[in-house]
């Protein structure tokens, strides 16, 4: 099953006239799991029909734990388990952020089947500095 479109999103590539013909029918409904909360409450989550993809919150569900940041602590793998099974009866796809290529290929053994391999915002910022950089090097030097 393939969720999305088959390539990456448009917006902002094409004309927005182009781009609104068919946004509407190419949505993903997506929701972020990052409460002990929602873990308790997954199998009603899942059931609201139009759910495509739950993204396991690893850091915002490390600290409502009270294990801010330990993204592999025994908690939150059984959170995950626990929401990876729910998920696999209703053919929801499971989102995890992977910490290296081989924690992916754990997880999707296990059944996730979206992998946040990086932000936006981290992209954002990698790309700003890398300009910077590229730029820096033409600039005069001030004495």
């Amino acid at each position: 099953k393939r969720i999305g479109r088959p390539g990456p999103i448009r917006f902002g590539m094409d004309s927005p006239a182009e781009y609104f013909v068919h946004a509407n029918d190419e949505m993903l409904v997506a929701l972020m799991i990052e409460e002990p909360s929602a873990i308790d409450a997954i199998e009603e989550i899942l059931s609201v029909d139009g759910v495509q993809l739950v993204q396991m919150g690893f850091w915002d569900l490390s600290v409502a734990y009270g294990v801010p940041f330990q993204e592999r602590h025994p908690r939150l793998m059984e959170a995950t388990e626990r929401v990876l099974q729910a998920a696999k009866s209703r053919g929801v796809w499971v989102g995890i952020p992977p910490v290296s290529p081989e924690d992916m290929a754990h997880w999707e053994a296990k059944g996730a089947r979206y992998f946040e391999v990086a932000s936006a915002a981290g992209l954002l910022v990698h790309a700003a500095k890398e300009c910077a950089r590229s730029y820096a090097t033409r600039l005069p030097v001030k004495s």
